[in-house]
């Protein structure tokens, strides 16, 4: 997909912001809107995709997100919303993007810029936000990439399938005692595959279930994967013959269970709704988020391309940076943006922290279930042999049915 690059032909005339958010994502459209509400100013959005791009991704957001926020009665009913329970990240962009409008913020969409050019594009703006996550040309370009810290934590494999309505024997169950049930056959299961998995579920209105599978693996899976990106994910029907063994055992065990304890059945007819990516958990902070360039603009970073951190901290984090932000260029002084720049410092090293701790505690615990899937007694929360026989036969079935779909090679 070749998207176009922004020029002043492209630009309305009359168009004269004084503050510029390249990324439209959740944290750029928040900033903007924290901005707006905080600063009176005219502010742009400058978003390069003109579709989403992460339907798929769902959300845990906190409500201590939002300390510090600007108050408003319109984003005080969202955040209620978005704080329940996790949000599909779609919904999320959604409900910023039209607060932003109601505002008066303006928002370009399907245009690339370089930050270079953006003073040139807005001659009226001084300062220049970026948001325009991991891989921020912004941080690049501006901040030359310059990092506090950047590790990796761990690999995780991210499983995307839908299964057709079930048909188990917890749909009449109390909600009370379907989590119990659900949790100990959850264990029972991570035993059985001696690997840390953990499934999300969201039900469909067609009473179908979309089912997302987070499974921590090791460098080499990864490796061997690396290639099935967010944008060019592994697909069931075509691209099952690529999974590297390991993660094939550990799947054909999990669907297997899936469909002994729930009648679990994933549902083939329609391509493309089932896929495979894999990424790296990193954390990471730039070394500085305000810079003043020599032409006399401030540049800041926001979110993902200030710093980011795993286990769905990221997103959190960014709200508070967002916030904060805001509120600095209120006072739009230079003492006012380098306390951001120390509040931005402080959040990541809190938030590492967080991140170093519960690596540690996955790695641990996937350690212990892999010991206890080899030992002949695995405790009282377990699978017999035979449940294990036929957990193995039916998610073999299962991924035999699969191969089948993938087209047949043509030689020429």
């Amino acid at each position: 997909m070749t998207i176009p690059t922004l020029t002043s032909h492209v630009l309305p005339k009359e168009m004269k912001p004084d503050i510029v958010v390249m990324g439209g994502g959740p944290i750029g459209l928040w900033t903007a809107i924290q901005t707006k509400m905080r600063t009176g100013k005219e502010v742009v959005v400058l978003e390069k995709y003109q579709n989403y791009m992460r339907s798929d991704i769902r959300l845990n957001i906190d409500a201590s997100s939002f300390d510090g926020a600007a108050k408003d009665a319109e984003l005080n009913a969202l955040i209620k919303g978005w704080s329940a329970a996790p949000i599909p990240i779609k919904t999320l962009e959604e409900s910023l993007a039209k607060r932003a409008h109601e505002l008066g913020i303006q928002t370009i969409k399907g245009y690339k810029a370089e930050p270079s050019a953006l003073p040139k594009l807005f001659p009226s703006a001084k300062i220049f936000i970026g948001a325009d996550g991991a891989r921020s040309a912004v941080r690049h370009e501006i901040f030359g990439d310059a990092m506090k810290f950047d590790t990796k934590l761990q690999y995780m494999a991210q499983v995307h399938y839908t299964v057709k309505p079930p048909k188990n024997d917890l749909v009449q169950d109390d909600p009370y005692f379907r989590r119990i049930k659900d949790g100990i056959r959850s264990y029972s299961m991570q035993k059985f595959a001696g690997h840390f998995i953990v499934q999300n579920t969201h039900p469909q209105e067609d009473g179908s279930l979309k089912i997302s599978l987070n499974i921590f693996i090791d460098k080499t899976t990864y490796e061997q994967t690396i290639d099935a990106t967010f944008k060019n994910p592994y697909y069931f029907e075509q691209d099952l013959a690529k999974t590297p063994s390991t993660l094939k055992e550990l799947l054909i065990k999990w669907w297997g269970a899936k469909k002994l304890f729930y009648d679990e059945e994933i549902s083939l007819e329609e391509p493309g709704l089932n896929k495979l990516t894999v990424v790296a958990l990193n954390s990471y902070a730039a070394q500085e988020v305000v810079k003043v360039t020599e032409n006399g603009k401030t540049w800041a970073l926001v979110g993902d391309a200030a710093q980011a951190h795993p286990f769905f901290r990221a997103v959190n984090n960014g709200f508070l940076l967002g916030s904060r932000l805001a509120t600095s260029l209120k006072n739009d002084t230079t003492s006012s943006l380098q306390s951001y720049n120390r509040y931005a410092t402080i959040r990541a090293y809190i938030e590492r922290v967080r991140a170093v701790a519960k690596s540690v505690f996955i790695s641990l615990y996937s350690l212990y279930l892999k010991i206890i899937s080899k030992l002949p007694w695995r405790g009282a929360i377990q699978l017999g042999q035979a449940q294990e026989d036929r957990c193995y036969r039916q998610g073999l079935i299962l991924w035999k049915k699969i191969e089948k779909l993938a087209p047949t090679p043509v030689f020429v």
